[in-house]
């Protein structure tokens, strides 16, 4: 395959970019292991590079092809040039006086690393499946027929989520089920919080915080206990999430949720309301896409 000097130019930039992108992506953890050995002779931080593709020359008969202006990767050279506090500029020297070079600067360089992570999330959605334990307090009361109550548990909680980030900020909903052998939950909550990079730690790290509105059904398996009202309440996140690859996640996290079950039968004594100010923690996983 020949390649002409009219095109030299774009695919040296871009040979060039490559061994950035995938400097880059090795520091995401997102480099395909087939790939990693690129990072051995990619430019180091604070280092720009340049990359000179040296047209063909046969041999046998020196300057054959000079006035074609085309380089084989067959025969021809490679020159990959390392510069120290020149990362955002290239190198035009080794270019000039050559023969049908472009006018004007070359292609640019890609945007920073911090830059290019935030690029690269944006307009992302997640979904994520996530279990833990739901801390409920006790409730007990009595009303006309007698005694009613259970004892402060932890309901065993499944959830399914989902969210869409754009840049640093998301807006996301959970739905969840929580249970024991004497009683459930089913709830579901809309959330907006935001997430910051943490770096790299093993694995890159964010931290994801978020609030908002939750509605949920209490529901005891006892036909003569009595029901209660639907709850209203507030539920408040904060998630440390891990990305294992570049499109699996997991995560730590922790809910505060304050909501309060009405109970409807007449309340001669003790509680008329179950719930209040609770505590939920547990992991998850998800996909980004």
């Amino acid at each position: 395959m020949f390649v002409r000097y009219e095109s030299i130019e774009e695919l040296e930039d871009a040979i060039a970019r490559a061994f950035l992108a995938a400097r880059d992506l090795d520091a995401q953890g997102a480099l395909p292991p087939i790939l990693q050995p690129l990072t051995l002779i990619s430019p180091p931080r604070g280092f720009a590079i340049s990359v000179e593709l040296r047209p063909f020359e046969d041999p046998d008969h020196p300057g054959e092809f000079a006035e074609d202006s085309r380089w084989d990767p067959r025969h021809g050279d490679v020159l990959i040039n390392y510069e120290p506090g020149r990362e955002g500029g290239w190198r035009d020297d080794r270019r000039e006086g050559r023969r049908g070079w472009h006018d004007g600067a070359p292609a640019e360089l890609p945007p920073p690393p911090g830059e290019d992570e935030e690029e690269a999330r944006s307009g992302t959605a997640q979904v994520g499946i996530r279990g833990g334990l739901w801390m409920l307090p006790d409730f007990k009361s009595t009303i006309p027929a007698g005694g009613r109550e259970f004892t402060r548990t932890a309901l065993f909680d499944v959830g399914v989520d989902f969210s869409l980030l754009f840049d640093s900020v998301f807006v996301g909903s959970s739905i969840d089920y929580a249970l024991t052998n004497e009683l459930s939950i089913f709830s579901f909550s809309a959330q907006a919080g935001f997430e910051a990079d943490l770096g790299k730690l093993l694995v890159p790290l964010s931290l994801r915080a978020s609030a908002g509105i939750m509605l949920a059904e209490l529901d005891v398996d006892e036909e003569s206990f009595g029901d209660f009202d639907h709850g209203v309440g507030f539920l408040a996140r904060v998630e440390l999430t891990g990305r294992v690859t570049s499109s699996v996640v997991a995560s730590l996290w922790v809910d505060y949720r304050h909501i309060e079950f009405d109970y409807e039968p007449t309340v001669l004594s003790g509680d008329d309301k179950a719930g209040g100010a609770t505590f939920a923690v547990g992991l998850s996983v998800g996909l980004r896409f």
